[in-house]
C-alpha cells in the first residue's frame, strides 16, 4: 500500500509540470510562427523596365544599302508587343555609274514598324507583321545622258554626273525565335525567317528634258531603273538587349 500511495503523489506531482511544460512548449512554437510570419519575406520579382532593345548587325556589311540600325520592342501583353526599328544609311554600291561594284556615300534612312505575337510560352517562337519603308539618295559618276529629248528621241548627249534616289516599301510577314545568351543575361539572338511583297522604284534625277536608259540589260538588276512589284523571301537575326532579366526584389 505504501507504494502505491508513494506513485500517487508522483503522479499527482509530475501531471502540473506536464501540463505547464506543454503550454511553455505551445508559447514558444507561436512565438515562432510569429516571428516567421512577421520576417520580411520574398515573395516576386519584379522587372525594371518593359522595353527590349535591339540591333541587326548585318545591316553593317550590307553591300547595297550599309546602315546602322537600332530598334525597341515594347511588350504591353505577355504573348504581344509593338516593334519599332529605325537605321541610317551611310555607303552603298548603288550609283556607281561605271558598273564597278565600289562602296559611296548614300545618305538615306529605315524604318520599320510592327507588331509580334509569341507562341507558346513568352519566351518561345514569334510570328511578326511589320512594313518597311527605305529611301535612299545616290550620287551617280559621270554618264553620257540624252538632252533635249523630244518623243523618246535626244538632240544631242552631254557627260554629267546626277543624283539617282530610291524608295522601297515592304509589307511582311517573319517567323522566328529568340535564345538567350543565358539564364540571367540580358543579351539575346533572334533568328527568323519571313515572305513578302516590295514594291521598288529607282530612278535618276535628272533635268525634264533629259533621259537617261538603264546600261546593264541583265534580267532583275537590282541597280536597273524602272519600278517593279515581286514577292520577297528574306532571312536574318539581330542582338537584342533585355534590361528586363535585372529584377528588382520585392519584400512583405
Amino acid at each position: 500500500m505504501y507504494p502505491m500511495m508513494v506513485s500517487k503523489k508522483i503522479r499527482l506531482l509530475l501531471a502540473p509540470c506536464f501540463l505547464f511544460g506543454l503550454l511553455l512548449f505551445g508559447y514558444d512554437l507561436q512565438a515562432q510562427d510569429s516571428s516567421l510570419a512577421n520576417r520580411p519575406k520574398e515573395v516576386a520579382l519584379k522587372p525594371l523596365h518593359k522595353l527590349i532593345y535591339r540591333w541587326q548587325p548585318l545591316g553593317m556589311i550590307d553591300p547595297f544599302d550599309m546602315n546602322l540600325t537600332l530598334g525597341i520592342e515594347h511588350p504591353y501583353h505577355p504573348k504581344k508587343s509593338l516593334t519599332l526599328d529605325a537605321g541610317l544609311i551611310y555607303a552603298s554600291t548603288y550609283g556607281s555609274g561605271s558598273g564597278e561594284a565600289r562602296l559611296k556615300p548614300a545618305p538615306g534612312v529605315l524604318l520599320r514598324g510592327g507588331h509580334r505575337f509569341y507562341l507558346g510560352r513568352r519566351k518561345g517562337s514569334f510570328i511578326d507583321t511589320d512594313l518597311q519603308y527605305k529611301g535612299v539618295r545616290y550620287r551617280n559618276e559621270e554618264q553620257w545622258v540624252g538632252r533635249g529629248v523630244v518623243n523618246g528621241i535626244p538632240a544631242y548627249e552631254q557627260l554629267m554626273s546626277y543624283n539617282s534616289k530610291k524608295r522601297v516599301w515592304l509589307a511582311g510577314v517573319k517567323m522566328g525565335v529568340p535564345i538567350d545568351f543565358g539564364r540571367y543575361s540580358p543579351l539575346g539572338v533572334e533568328f527568323w525567317l519571313g515572305v513578302g511583297v516590295r514594291y521598288r522604284k529607282y530612278f535618276a534625277d535628272l533635268p525634264p528634258d533629259a533621259e537617261l536608259t538603264n546600261q546593264n540589260f541583265i534580267l532583275f538588276n537590282p541597280i536597273n531603273f524602272g519600278e517593279r512589284t515581286r514577292a520577297e523571301l528574306n532571312a536574318g537575326f539581330r542582338m537584342t538587349l533585355r534590361p528586363a532579366t535585372t529584377l528588382e526584389r520585392r519584400f512583405r
